[in-house]
């Protein structure tokens, strides 16, 4: 997944630095995703949750963070999956699907960037402001998220045998 913010759109290095970092892990996710056999990809790991569901928990958590509202209207699936790892699903999300989630994600991460400003970064955080206190932190707190989840994934596969270089 090729990274679509030009330096020249930076409006600070913040900002900068934390488009290459979420394009760097959704870059990663992709990667595991399409290294996951067949054979794991509804197959419940540790956690109770299969690897697509891990994947799409982790993806409809990192909209909502750094879109920052409880009310974010994207839903890239056009339905509404409890993304909660502990909620069975009623069906399996298909590995095209999930890319396709994975390029909109990306799409929308490049334009949140793109648009975000130096004011908007450092002002109070109004989706969790106990939790977060500022956006940046929220956007902090949504990157580790995701790199947790990644992580995870990268984690399954590598423990049964599935090698290939995930970092980027």
């Amino acid at each position: 997944m090729k990274n679509s913010f030009t330096k020249a759109r930076a409006a600070d290095a913040r900002i900068e630095g934390l488009h290459l970092q979420y394009s760097a892990v959704m870059e990663m996710l992709s990667l595991a995703v399409e290294h996951c056999p067949d054979a794991y990809w509804n197959r419940v790991f540790g956690d109770q949750s299969t690897f697509w569901k891990e994947t799409y928990h982790m993806l409809h958590y990192l909209v909502r963070y750094a879109h920052g509202t409880e009310g974010c209207v994207y839903t890239p699936f056009g339905e509404r999956l409890d993304p909660s790892l502990l909620v069975q699903p009623s069906h399996t999300l298909s590995r095209e699907t999930i890319l396709s989630y994975i390029a909109q994600t990306q799409n929308h991460l490049d334009r949140l960037f793109r648009e975000l400003t130096p004011e908007q970064l450092a002002a109070p955080d109004t989706y969790a402001p106990q939790q977060f206190g500022t956006v940046i932190n929220r956007l902090l707190y949504g990157l580790r998220h995701g790199q947790h989840h990644v992580g995870k994934l990268t984690g399954y596969l590598f423990s049964h045998g599935i090698d290939y270089d995930p970092w980027r």
